[in-house]
């Protein structure tokens, strides 16, 4: 009997070593696209539609995203700081966006659109992804909506995302290297700035435009002035006006 288990205890040992896990994959991956979740990257890119050329100015640093779009020096944009979004027009004052659906899917699409869904500190930060099949990640941002990573077997860059549904939300092409970080300048879906041109990586810091702080205190009634204008019930940031 003694002689008979040995050789079992063997067994298992070596089944043991073969079924020794691989390399970390979100390591790999954070890794082959330069760990781009880490470095600010600046494009930029211009197209005319409809006549009018608009350029579009997009910086990103891991979750956190200012995109400007500017039609004959009149600009507007969105800041978006890696939970909220907000909206700014030409006085580059942020008013802030309702936090629904939308929100929600954008916390975990700029996760994946940056590479921070594969470095540790978004699981550290509560995170999810789990491998959903080869080259294919499903991704949880904490307090957000589940998506699909998909990624290009050939070059390791993200190819596109999906809904947890299979619907497909946004498309990534053209990838580049800026800083040694890997950049698409095809970047199309409803949350994404279209097109661009170029990229490069910038030291300075990124943060929402440089308008006053817009600030709401309480939710009394506005004061109505005398021109002939339409009054309607509205809501900022989630406050009734």
């Amino acid at each position: 009997m003694l002689f008979a288990v040995r050789p079992l205890a063997l067994a298992v040992v070596l089944g043991a070593v073969a079924a020794a896990p691989t390399p970390d994959a979100l390591a790999g991956l954070a890794a082959a696209n330069g760990h781009a979740a880490a470095v600010r990257l600046h494009a930029t890119g211009s197209r005319v539609v409809e006549g009018r050329t608009i350029t579009t100015t997009l910086d990103v640093l891991g979750t956190q995203r200012l995109e400007r779009r500017c039609v004959a020096g009149v600009c507007g944009g969105t800041w978006f700081d890696g939970s909220r979004e907000w909206t700014y027009a030409l006085n580059d004052v942020a008013l802030p966006e309702e936090v629904d659906e939308a929100t929600l899917t954008l916390r975990t699409l700029a996760a994946i659109a940056s590479y921070a869904f594969a470095e540790p500190a978004f699981r550290s930060g509560g995170g999810t992804v789990t491998a959903a099949g080869p080259d294919r990640w499903r991704v949880r941002a904490r307090d957000g909506i589940e998506l699909t990573a998909v990624v290009d077997p050939a070059t390791r860059a993200l190819a596109r995302i999906d809904t947890a549904e299979g619907r497909t939300l946004a498309v990534y092409g053209h990838p580049i290297r800026a800083g040694g970080a890997t950049f698409a300048l095809d970047r199309r879906g409803p949350f994404e700035s279209g097109p661009l041109d170029a990229a490069a990586v910038v030291a300075d810091p990124l943060g929402p435009p440089a308008g006053a702080a817009a600030t709401f205190a309480g939710e009394s009634a506005l004061a109505l002035g005398s021109d002939p204008v339409p009054i309607v019930t509205c809501s900022l940031g989630g406050r009734a006006v």
